[in-house]
């Protein structure tokens, strides 16, 4: 936050919870969101396969953008 902070950059933050993916697409409605910016944690699509990612659930439930960063 103090680099958002430094730049001059506004952001909030909320804490939620609940189910990551159902509460991020929860959020985003409830805030009327023009889209969803999220960070990967990168295993690959093998292990997204078998451990199930959050970012993939985002990206099903929501209806608007996701944009995902790595």
């Amino acid at each position: 936050m103090q680099k958002l902070d430094a730049a001059r950059v506004k952001y909030h933050y909320h804490i939620g919870v609940g189910e990551e993916s159902e509460t991020i697409v929860k959020y985003a409605r409830e805030k009327g969101c023009d889209q969803i910016f999220m960070g990967t944690r990168g295993l690959g699509s093998v292990s997204s396969l078998v451990l199930g990612s959050v970012a993939t659930k985002v990206i099903h439930l929501s209806p608007v953008p996701v944009l995902l960063a790595k």
